[in-house]
């Protein structure tokens, strides 16, 4: 028997363990994926490196913030109604603090050269409706 005979097998006996309630008829890779169970988890195979940079300059303008505001006290007007409060967009200047901004620069230079180094990168594509299976 070769591999394409024990993959349809297989697919066939997981298929009986599958029920499928809706009207939709299940392809090949839908009951292959669902025939690994609930514990399993699909991944991409790339990574968005526009929205991981993304991510981090928001990460370090809330670090920034945080610096910046820290033992400040905080109006009572707000708490009382926060709906009324507007969405900021002041960003304090670097340098007030140089061991943060060391932090802040060893932590995005880790995570975008940890993310070259270990993913496939997907650089501003647009994303499918696929499931990629590793």
């Amino acid at each position: 028997m070769n591999r394409r005979q024990e993959k349809r097998n297989a697919a066939e006996v997981d298929q009986s363990t599958i029920v499928n309630l809706s009207r939709r008829q299940l392809n090949g890779s839908e009951v292959s994926v669902l025939s690994k169970g609930l514990t399993f988890i699909p991944t991409t195979n790339g990574v968005d490196m526009v929205k991981v940079k993304s991510d981090l300059v928001e990460w370090e303008r809330r670090m920034w913030l945080k610096e910046y505001f820290y033992g400040k006290e905080k109006d009572g007007d707000s708490e009382e109604k926060p709906w009324l409060k507007k969405d900021s967009v002041y960003t304090p200047e670097p340098g007030r603090n140089k061991y943060l901004d060391s932090f802040k620069d060893k932590v995005k230079k880790t995570v975008i050269h940890g993310v070259k180094d270990h993913v496939q990168l997907d650089e501003g594509r647009e994303k499918g409706n696929n499931i990629f299976v590793k």
